[in-house]
């Protein structure tokens, strides 16, 4: 493999990206997706006797009911986008006639809190008791999934997240976690591939927020930038809130790029898009789903966002939109989805592929076959084409094998990139 020659000002981004994967174990913000304190050592001990873990194959009476556990935010700030994957959930399960093997199968929601540093592993230890429930989609949060996983892993339960971005789960090697969402550092990698073969870029200059998020996302932007070819002329941090940009901006001019990536959160880009034009930088500005925001990114930015690339998550089909709004009363609005929606399904299929069914008409899925079930995954799905690696992550060399998209900014709203692969 060809050794990459990295400038300066690359070689500080790496170190401060490795830092930050570093120092994201030991904590992060309310804002930022990015795990409380949880060490990555063994299993905590369940609140309930080993005696009464679940460790061995799920077993299900004939003509009884299994549950697939949703883990999901249900109260305050996030409850939108849990109420949407629980409806997602339900909604997957209904398409599937509610039924595996003679089983009657059922989505069951609890509140996971999201970010909170305790819910998320109650509500696994939760679904432990419950005999009934053979798999779950979720966590919700990345702090959730941090907290969680090896819970999960101890009460040798799969779940499939759909939402959880961060890339540190696969790599803890937590044998029962999958997920159908795109890693974060993927995010970063398909915005450089978009900067340089659709933007036609050769010079970046790379800004991040000084979080774990957006670190880890311009990390990879570089190196991929640099491996296509292209040259990172400098890179600089615009902490969330920061007054001062002018240190970054005159960074920026006198590098001249032909494309900003910011990495980070809506109103941190939005700052610092409107400080950029407002000094005279006319070049490319890209960004990742941090910024799908029209309120917070958009319209803070005024005319200066004109023009401006996200990638996000890829719209829903309309008539997958219409069957939800006729089950559920409202539109779905939040990211996550089509890949909710598509963990189900996975699970479902996997669950029907490892079922055996006794001569009494009882139920046995071994969960060593349910998770090689899972891996062996190929579907086309709701957000793009579905597979999984060794370690639970999605595979997909694209934007659309992700389930994200491109946008740009036009006319004060987002309009998506149709060939953004």
């Amino acid at each position: 493999m060809r050794r990459l020659a990295l400038s300066t000002p690359a070689r500080r981004l790496a170190l401060a990206a490795a830092a930050a994967l570093v120092l994201g174990a030991c904590g992060g913000d309310g804002d930022d997706p990015s795990p409380t304190a949880t060490p990555a050592g063994p299993a905590p001990t369940p609140a309930f006797s080993s005696t009464e873990v679940p460790r061995g194959d799920f077993v299900a009476a004939a003509g009884s009911t299994i549950k697939i556990g949703v883990s999901v935010s249900l109260s305050g700030a996030t409850a939108a986008m849990g109420q949407d994957i629980r409806d997602a959930v339900t909604l997957a399960v209904e398409d599937h006639d509610g039924s595996i093997a003679g089983l009657t199968v059922e989505a069951d929601a609890q509140d996971d809190g999201c970010n909170d540093p305790k819910k998320p592993s109650d509500v696994a230890q939760r679904f432990g008791q419950d005999k009934a429930v053979i798999a779950v989609v979720g966590p919700m949060c990345n702090d959730g999934e941090f907290a969680a996983g090896l819970v999960y892993n101890f009460l040798s339960i799969i779940h499939v997240s759909p939402s959880a971005t961060r890339p540190l789960p696969g790599q803890r090697r937590v044998e029962t976690f999958f997920r159908t969402a795109w890693r974060d550092d993927a995010q970063g990698i398909q915005q450089s591939r978009y900067a340089y073969e659709r933007l036609g870029a050769r010079k970046a200059f790379v800004v991040d927020d000084a979080e774990e998020y957006g670190q880890a996302i311009a990390y990879n932007f570089a190196l991929e930038f640099i491996g296509q070819g292209g040259e990172v002329a400098g890179h600089a941090q615009a902490p969330a809130g920061a007054t001062d940009l002018k240190p970054v901006v005159d960074a920026v001019l006198a590098s001249a790029p032909d494309v900003v990536a910011f990495e980070g959160f809506a109103a941190g880009g939005a700052a610092l898009l409107k400080a950029l034009r407002d000094a005279g930088y006319s070049g490319a500005f890209i960004g990742p789903d941090g910024l799908f925001d029209v309120a917070k990114f958009v319209e803070a930015a005024g005319p200066a966002a004109e023009g401006a690339v996200v990638v996000a998550a890829a719209p829903l089909p309309a008539d997958f939109v219409e069957r939800f709004t006729e089950r559920f009363g409202r539109a779905p609005s939040t990211p996550f989805v089509a890949h909710a929606y598509d963990a189900t399904q996975a699970l479902l299929a996997a669950i029907e592929s490892a079922a055996q069914v006794a001569d009494d008409g009882s139920v046995t899925v071994g969960r060593a076959k349910l998770r090689e079930a899972l891996l062996a995954t190929d579907l086309d799905g709701l957000s793009g084409a579905l597979r999984f690696d060794q370690i639970g992550d999605r595979v997909g060399a694209t934007a659309s094998e992700l389930g994200l998209a491109f946008y740009e900014v036009r006319d004060g709203a987002f309009e998506l990139v149709e060939d953004g692969d």
